[in-house]
């Protein structure tokens, strides 16, 4: 691995001055970049090697498109070599990034998924807390084709066996890469010259037995033509079962949350046991003469016990059965299966000019548990439903009430296990050529095509049949007056041929409906969300002209891409429903309970011309090692939003070689995607609690693409220095202050957010005008629960985030006698200075929820021991404890908890690797235990929803506890 001090890497030693990046397979050419093996003792030299002269041989650095030569390039980069990352996470390398300090909250296995109207059930990194969507991910140098309808990318799908390294950029990159690249850039470097075969078979499985799964994979690479040409492939396999249930780990005997007011003198308090108090499992009256009593097996009334109600939203603790146990089987970590191949052709067609083509095919698949569709409200039940008592019957009769309302949440309301399944499948194809004008000036050019579609399914109730099917009557008495026990659908007798095969559904009591009942009222969501993208480009760069310092370098392109969404559903909430011969049931309720999605359909096209150049200012001065400057310029035309200008501006300065101080500041854009536009209206149901009016309820939402839409406008600085004493060969140590904010970030704020906001300013913030309610604001009754809440996006936020990333890296050898041992010792870390998010709240040290957190600092270190014959890898993450906070309290100091912190955590993870040499290769088994001590997750339950997630934080916390994955490697 090289730290962010490192810029050369040699028969892995890190040393001098330049960042290192193949942007195809230049880099590997020039014979500068080593292939690292930790394992020192496999024939190579135990002595520092010499260097390769800096001014002699091409580098190409991720964050520039300069070839260098010899330059110290300003831009913060981390390089990290695709060996240490298998040995962090053997599951896949986007996990081992995950390990990093500098990504947080990215979105992956065990992030909470509860539903299925979005795309989490992937691998989307996140840099710096900022949004997926705010990092570019790059394939050799080259942008990826979004594999998601928010227009992320999915790192399951890229190939694997074949990176050499991913380099990641810590800085704003434009003005270089395009759009996106604010937080920074993620480059999956591919050998692209591999010769041989290598592969992989592996199994894990956690300590309890579940979250197993095995990875299978093999790459092959040769030459032909007298090595003018070359040809290679990739085929990989990897599967996890997941966590299916949140009930499979402890602490989820109870259904636990952090109840109260969150003031000092009423604090947030972890409570067992919760529940909502206004529903119960067989159905509680909430108006008519039966309001407060709730039904029991076969229909009997009886009073309620609520609990004790804590804070005012509804929630006690308590009371009678929890109804928030229903939702005990939705997912901990979603199964996972992927598919990933890759092949790449290229040919020496004549002298210094190469042409390429290479492609892919990609797949994954998921499934898991979601939150169960047993959740409903204000159910109207009719007078003459046959299913009431004769004494409730009676009552109703006596006080001329044609009917009332119940709350209920049974998990026998669904019948089967709500799932959600999603598949991913990804196409790309790229040509070009590329090579040397002259002897300093290269060219490249090529064209990519990307294709990807994902498929969406999810089983629920249809809300028109539910409806149909809870409005039942006895055919004889509603005919004639005379009662036969034929009970039907009302509206199988007012609207004959409307709903064939209705089945009543009997909601008084739990365990009252039938299973075919409950089959008939459910149907299966459907979506489809397909991504292309074409994309031309033209590169010429190199040295123009030899100065005093030496030679200026540019890099001159042009860049034309056209993107294209295509979203079909079965759901879309756009189109009204028919509910022609149905009572009770809303004219603008949408198909299904949880998921609809609407359709789509959009296109863009971008242009861009671009410049960049390195300018030597200054070499072996009195007071001058070196002196460089650093500058590039973009400008995009979009067909949607019109046109921008980015920028970066970077100098390096070395007063003696073993210190460098460098610093940039970059203007840069994340441009609205194609789905911020044109996505379909979408609505969706989400328990609010309305602060407002005290309730804690079911509301709808809807969102939608919004065409109004301007890029975000980011701003970065860096400044940093980087230390590598001669005093001490092998160490190297760099530090980075970075600032990052962020204008007219683009968001969707989550109706609580939207609801919270507005109850916190008086009703006088301007997105009070997203809350539908029946009254104004003034009105502070249970009536005036939210209709609707609008979330679909705006340019309506910002974003700020200042901190310091620390990068130090040690290599030394142990004399051992006959058995040398060769030790690197390897540390990152990331302290969050500032963090103010979209909300406006600051977050730096705080956490919201659980799926979201913000440490002060972050950790990771880990030291590898060399022997000739076996490579012990150990690791250690540690985070700082942060401060629980209620975004909903924010105008109040983000509320009082007890306790106030979620605690630090340590984890170590562990790999022992053998080696074995013959038949002119190696075989490596290994063995890789991932949170080695077991450290079990802290009991920090969310503010709200009980039941719903694991009581934890999934964004920092491990859920699995320790597992153990075991295998072998080999390269012939």
């Amino acid at each position: 691995m090289i730290g962010r001090g490192c810029d050369y890497e040699w028969e892995g030693f890190c040393r001098t001055s330049v960042r290192l990046r193949d942007l195809g397979d230049r880099g590997a050419r020039a014979g500068t970049v080593a292939n690292h093996h930790s394992s020192a003792g496999h024939g190579t030299d135990q002595q520092k090697p010499e260097l390769p002269q800096a001014e002699t041989d091409a580098i190409v650095v991720t964050g520039s498109r300069i070839t260098q030569h010899g330059y110290a390039m300003p831009t913060p980069v981390t390089v990290l070599t695709a060996q240490l990352l298998e040995q962090s996470a053997p599951s896949n390398l986007p996990d081992a990034l995950n390990k990093t300090p500098q990504f947080q909250n990215s979105l992956g296995q065990a992030t909470s998924l509860t539903n299925a109207d979005r795309p989490y059930s992937g691998n989307y990194l996140d840099l710096r807390g900022v949004g997926p969507v705010r990092a570019l991910v790059l394939l050799d140098g080259r942008r990826v084709p979004p594999t998601s309808y928010e227009g992320t990318v999915d790192t399951n799908l890229l190939p694997q066996l074949l990176v050499q390294r991913i380099d990641v950029v810590t800085a704003g990159a434009s003005a270089v890469y395009g759009s996106d690249a604010v937080s920074g850039v993620v480059n999956f470097v591919l050998d692209t010259k591999f010769n041989g075969v290598k592969g992989v078979a592996q199994r894990s499985v956690s300590q309890r037995g579940d979250n197993g799964g095995y990875r299978t994979g093999i790459a092959a690479g040769t030459g032909f033509a007298n090595d003018r040409g070359h040809v290679e492939f990739s085929v990989e396999r990897f599967v996890s079962d997941g966590i299916p249930s949140k009930k499979d780990r402890p602490g989820q005997s109870s259904d636990y949350l952090f109840l109260g007011s969150g003031t000092a003198a009423d604090p947030y308090k972890i409570y067992p046991n919760t529940n909502f108090s206004f529903v119960s499992r067989g159905g509680l009256a909430v108006s008519g003469p039966f309001a407060g009593q709730q039904f029991l097996p076969g229909g009997v009334l009886a009073p309620f016990n609520p609990g004790t109600i804590i804070g005012n939203r509804g929630l006690a603790t308590g009371g009678e059965d929890s109804a928030s146990s229903s939702n005990g089987n939705t997912v901990l970590s979603a199964s996972l299966k992927t598919l990933q191949s890759f092949g790449r052709l290229s040919y020496e067609i004549v002298d210094g000019v190469e042409a390429y083509v290479q492609g892919g095919y990609a797949e994954s698949r998921n499934h898991y548990n979601a939150l169960e569709d047993n959740f409903r409200v204000f159910i109207p039940i009719y007078s003459g439903n046959p299913y009431l008592s004769d004494a409730a019957q009676a009552q109703l009769t006596a006080t001329n009430t044609p009917s009332f309302t119940i709350n209920r949440a049974d998990d026998r309301v669904s019948n089967l296990d709500t799932y959600v399944d999603t598949v991913n499948r990804a196409y790309n194809l790229t040509a070009g050529f590329k090579g040397d004008i002259s002897p300093r000036l290269h060219f490249e050019a090529y064209y990519t095509h990307g294709d990807t579609k994902l498929k969406t399914r999810r089983n629920e109730s249809e809300n028109t049949r539910f409806f149909a099917a809870i409005d039942a009557v006895d055919q004889g008495e509603f005919q004639n007056n005379v009662a036969n026990g034929n009970i039907v659908c009302r509206v199988t007798l007012t609207n004959p041929g409307l709903y064939p095969g209705c089945t009543p559904l009997n909601l008084l009591g739990e365990g009252s409906s039938s299973p075919e009942a409950l089959a008939w009222q459910q149907g299966i969501t459907r979506f489809a969300v397909r991504n292309k993208l074409d994309e031309w480009n033209v590169n010429v760069g190199g040295d123009v002209v030899d100065l005093w310092a030496g030679p200026l370098a540019i890099n001159i392109g042009a860049d034309y891409r056209k993107q294209s969404l295509e979203q079909t559903s079965n759901a879309d909430p756009s189109i009204p429903l028919d509910i022609t011969g149905l009572r009770g049931i809303s004219p603008n309720a949408a198909r299904f309970v949880y998921t609809n999605v609407g359709v789509a359909n959009g296109s863009y096209n971008v242009k861009e011309v671009y410049g960049e150049f390195a300018l030597p200012l200054l070499r072996d001065a009195a007071f001058a090692k070196s002196l460089d400057l650093n500058g590039a310029i973009r400008y995009t035309d979009y067909s949607t939003s019109g046109s921008v200008v980015t920028w970066k501006a970077g100098l390096t300065y070395a007063p003696i070689p073993s210190i460098r101080f460098r610093g940039t500041v970059s203007r840069d854009i994340r441009a609205p995607t194609l789905y911020d536009f044109f996505a379909g209206r979408s609505f969706n149901s989400t328990v609010l609690n309305d602060r407002l009016t005290g309730v804690s309820g079911v509301a709808t939402t809807f969102g939608g693409g919004n065409l109004q839409l301007k890029p975000e406008i980011a701003k970065t600085y860096t400044a940093g220095v980087v230390l590598q004493p001669d005093f001490l060969p092998g160490f190297s140590l760099s530090a980075d202050y970075y600032d990052l904010t962020i204008r007219n970030a683009i968001t969707s704020l989550d109706a609580g957010t939207i609801a919270d906001t507005c109850f916190a300013s008086g009703g006088t913030d301007p997105v009070c005008s997203r809350i539908v309610r029946p009254f104004p604001t003034s009105n502070t009754t249970t009536a005036n629960f939210p209709t609707s809440v609008d979330v679909s996006p705006i340019n309506g936020a910002s974003l700020h985030t200042r901190g310091i990333d620390v990068d130090a890296s040690y290599d030394f050898n142990l004399d051992m006698g006959e058995t040398p041992v060769s030790v690197r010792l390897q540390g990152l870390a990331n302290y969050d200075l500032k963090f103010i998010s979209a909300t406006g709240a600051s977050q730096a040290g705080r956490t919201f929820d659980t799926t979201s957190a913000f440490p002060r600092m972050r950790l990771t270190m880990n030291a590898t021991l060399s022997t000739e014959h076996a490579d012990l890898f150990i690791q250690g993450r540690y985070f700082t404890r942060t401060k629980l906070s209620d975004l909903a309290l924010a105008g109040s100091g983000y509320g009082v908890f007890d306790p106030v912190h979620a605690p630090a955590a340590f984890y170590m993870d562990m790999t022992l690797t053998g080696h074995i040499d013959g038949l002119g290769g190696s075989i490596s088994p290994f063995i890789s235990v991932n949170n080695l001590l077991d450290k079990k997750p802290p009991l920090i339950p969310a503010v709200a929803n009980p039941g719903v997630t694991y009581p934890t934080i999934l964004a920092l916390y491990d859920v699995v506890g320790r597992a153990v994955t075991a295998g072998v490697r080999f390269k012939f």
